[in-house]
């Protein structure tokens, strides 16, 4: 069964109805943005990221998505839009190493800007990719966090 989506596009981005998804398009790639966790099974190419608050990190780890045995991770880009407050300390990885893809030493979630950190590591069975909250205790603070594949 196939499902459908209502769309609307806007300077090369493709949006559905309630933003759950959206769609860029560039020259030679699309990236696909899901605001719930996803699953993915791709080898090379694209990204999987979500956008997150200080109210999400409470339970200290947040799902980004699940990777298929296979998938590499090449890049991770972690965007804070607005500062954390109390401490706060970010890191990438998974249930066996919390800071596999960035370790909170590449982050700075006090201050607002780009953090990224080059990764090469290949998923040897199906892994959920998680945001930690290593430290802190954030009452402010919203930013994103990208998975390049």
């Amino acid at each position: 069964m196939a499902t459908t989506f209502e769309l609307t596009t806007s300077g090369g981005v493709i949006t559905t109805a309630d933003q759950s998804m959206t769609v860029e398009i560039t020259q030679t790639s699309v990236d696909l943005t899901f605001s719930e966790h996803i699953n993915i099974g791709q080898k090379t190419g694209g990204s999987i990221g979500i956008s997150f608050t200080a109210a999400d990190l409470a339970g200290g780890v947040l799902a980004i998505g699940t990777v298929q045995p296979g998938v590499r991770v090449d890049r991770v880009a972690v965007v804070i839009d607005e500062a954390f407050d109390g401490g706060t300390q970010l890191t990438v990885g998974d249930a066996e190493a919390q800071a596999r893809l960035m370790a909170a030493a590449e982050n700075d979630p006090g201050v607002a800007g780009k953090y990224t950190a080059d990764v090469d590591h290949e998923y040897s069975a199906e892994t959920t990719i998680n945001l930690y909250l290593a430290a802190g205790t954030p009452v402010t603070g919203s930013g994103q966090v990208i998975i390049y594949l």
